[in-house]
């Protein structure tokens, strides 16, 4: 157990108690049998990293049989730096391909995405969505009542993690603003709740979360407690902004100091 506790200590597994817990089959690992080859195979792949996908996969990750299909699809299909893929996302080496990635790769090609590798590689967990209840919908709301094009995704895949809730309720806020569709998704969706309403919407914070409590106040607890996450979650971008806005405004009266200075006393020629 020693040397395989070293073997993965080597590879950047950190808690070894933990994968313990999670694959106390380790114990009966034949080293050169089993072990071997599923670590030569996935230190073979550039840019992965062996630790963090063996400590989320602790006992696929070990199993050469199961991997090397997936990775061999993977990299059939064409994604970009495999190896950055697999590490930002390493379940998609435990997922069905036949069940799962395959119709799904379809189903992407299928609505119009021209380069589903790509697409992929910049959202891998795109691949953990159920089609029929969740890429779907957001899809066709996307593409109809929001008003953007399949390219809008392409550019911003990460668009279809959030819920159809939260995409509508920031187009319907624009929209009331008369700013639907001014934005491009990337900066109407990542911005926090501060820079939204007042850089984008043009609006004060205190609108948009008026805005955002009548909503509320017309929809189940579930959606409500949704609500109450995704306002913390921002609410922290809010603190970043102000926070850049302060450092702004100290460098500034810096340059003026640093101005002053030189005027009232300037360097000899």
């Amino acid at each position: 157990l020693g040397l395989k506790v070293a073997i993965l200590q080597s590879l950047g597994v950190r808690d070894i108690a933990r994968y313990l817990s999670r694959n106390p089959r380790l114990v009966s690992i034949d080293v050169e049998r089993q072990m071997r080859p599923a670590v030569e195979l996935l230190s073979s792949i550039p840019e992965l990293e062996v630790g963090r996908v063996l400590e989320q996969l602790p006992t696929v990750g070990l199993n050469a049989e199961a991997i090397a299909p997936r990775i061999e699809y993977y990299r059939s299909l064409g994604v970009p730096r495999l190896g950055r893929f697999l590490s930002r996302h390493p379940p998609l080496l435990a997922y069905s391909l036949e069940a799962n990635v395959q119709p799904k790769v379809a189903w992407l090609k299928e609505q119009g995405f021209g380069d589903v590798p790509t697409l992929l590689s910049r959202n891998p967990s795109l691949l953990s969505m159920p089609v029929e209840a969740s890429l779907a919908p957001k899809l066709a709301l996307l593409l109809g009542p929001l008003g953007r094009q399949i390219g809008d995704i392409e550019h911003f895949p990460r668009i279809l993690n959030y819920s159809a809730e939260h995409l509508t309720l920031r187009h319907d806020f624009l929209a009331a603003a008369g700013k639907a569709g001014a934005h491009g998704l990337t900066r109407t969706y990542r911005s926090s709740t501060h820079t939204f309403a007042t850089k984008l919407a043009k609006r004060s914070l205190g609108e948009f979360e008026a805005f955002v409590a009548r909503r509320a106040s017309t929809r189940g607890p579930h959606h409500r407690a949704a609500d109450a996450f995704l306002a913390r979650y921002e609410g922290e971008g809010a603190k970043d902004d102000q926070r850049r806005a302060a450092v702004a405004a100290a460098r500034s009266r810096l340059d003026g100091l640093l101005e002053a200075a030189r005027k009232a006393a300037p360097l000899p020629p």
